[in-house]
């Protein structure tokens, strides 16, 4: 079922305002400077199969990549056929996939319609600590991710509307900032309740059958702008190389290269010829380079496309295990987020700059600026 052009931007813009609504939700109920001031979270609706509907642009960027290769790995450990009404569900764990360093916290609800799971609400923040060797946990110094605070894989944390209080305890003895924790998350959860809220009075409103196609539709309708904008980049292979400038053990640079590759309406993008992963906290890992993978392009080939999982989908991204792009476990990656994705911007835009001059920026300092 294709719905009428009037149809698909009445119901975009629906699920784009629930998922801003909980954006705005998270942001007012949170604690910590990290959400309330730096905004640094994302709320985002998926289906039951994974795919993201809708991502709120009023966050972080980066979620975008994270969060979407958190998804499944949350329903291959815990399908939706073992969750129930009322289920919230935590992650912070980037092995083997997850958000990309210890202190971005998931949080994953399920939502029911008439006894049916029709989609999954999703939130993803910045929380002030998670334990480990130092203050904030993104400390130099460490080579494993043990170093640099708890791990906690998808878990559930509510169990039909009951929270499990051993779990909570479990998470506050291991952060320096007990009080933000329990604010912050019980902010995560608030926001997934008002998505909840919101798409009910979506589907009760157009039915099951129409907002489920809706979520189809408006999912090709961003693949199809995507390729649609793609075909406007001249085909053609492009190369770009730039350094990190050390891992906090040597001050030996790092090289993050992309070969770009424009074929008609897709884009492959292959960082094969990059470093190996290094000993530092510095290393990436797949989620975060896919997701300034994702930005980058989005951005260059139109900005106003929702961002949904048809926005990836003509995007191909080579980044061999083991790389400084993907860290194989234990590797240390916790300031992987503040600079590792900086500079792999900055290296694709220079090379898109190549084929749309016009389209692309000079390079930032390739990296963030943080106090712990």
């Amino acid at each position: 079922m294709y719905l009428d052009p009037i149809t698909l931007e009445v119901m975009l813009n629906s699920f784009f305002s629930i998922v801003d609504e909980m954006e705005i939700s998270l942001v007012k109920s949170a604690y910590s400077t990290n959400i309330k001031d730096r905004m640094d979270c994302s709320t985002a609706i998926y289906k039951i199969n994974d795919e993201v509907v809708a991502q709120t642009e009023l966050g972080a960027p980066i979620h975008l990549g994270t969060m979407s290769y958190a998804i499944p790995r949350i329903l291959n450990e815990i399908p939706v056929e073992e969750m129930d009404e009322g289920d919230v569900i935590i992650l912070n764990d980037p092995y083997p996939a997850g958000p990309g360093h210890l202190c971005d916290m998931m949080v994953v609800s399920p939502v029911f319609y008439k006894n049916d799971p029709v989609a999954l609400l999703a939130n993803q923040a910045h929380h002030v600590d998670i334990g480990g060797y130092a203050p904030g946990s993104m400390p130099y110094g460490v080579d494993e991710i043990y170093q640099e605070g708890l791990r906690i894989p998808p878990t559930k944390i509510i169990k039909k509307g009951k929270i499990q209080n051993d779990i909570v305890n479990l998470i506050k003895r291991n952060t320096r900032t007990e009080r933000e924790f329990i604010g912050d998350f019980s902010a995560q959860v608030a926001a997934c309740k008002t998505g909840e809220q919101r798409l009910h009075e979506l589907f009760n409103k157009n039915g099951s059958e129409l907002t489920l196609n809706a979520m189809d539709d408006l999912i090709l309708y961003s693949e199809n702008l995507m390729r649609k904008g793609i075909k406007d980049i001249p085909n053609g292979k492009y190369e770009f190389e730039d350094f990190v400038e050390g891992d906090g053990f040597t001050k030996k640079l790092i090289k993050i290269h992309v070969s770009l590759e424009i074929k008609d309406d897709e884009i492959i993008v292959d960082f094969s010829k990059s470093d190996k992963q290094v000993r530092g906290p510095v290393n990436g890992k797949i989620g975060n380079t896919a997701a300034t993978v994702y930005f980058v392009v989005k951005t260059i080939v139109n900005p106003d496309i929702p961002a949904n999982r048809g926005v990836t989908n003509p995007i191909k991204i080579i980044a061999p295990e083991g790389s400084f792009v993907n860290a194989s476990f234990p590797a240390a990656i916790s300031n992987s987020n503040i600079i590792t994705t900086q500079r792999i911007a900055d290296v694709l835009f220079g090379t898109f700059i190549q084929a749309l001059p016009e389209r692309c920026k000079a390079a930032c300092a390739g990296t963030m600026n943080i106090f712990n």
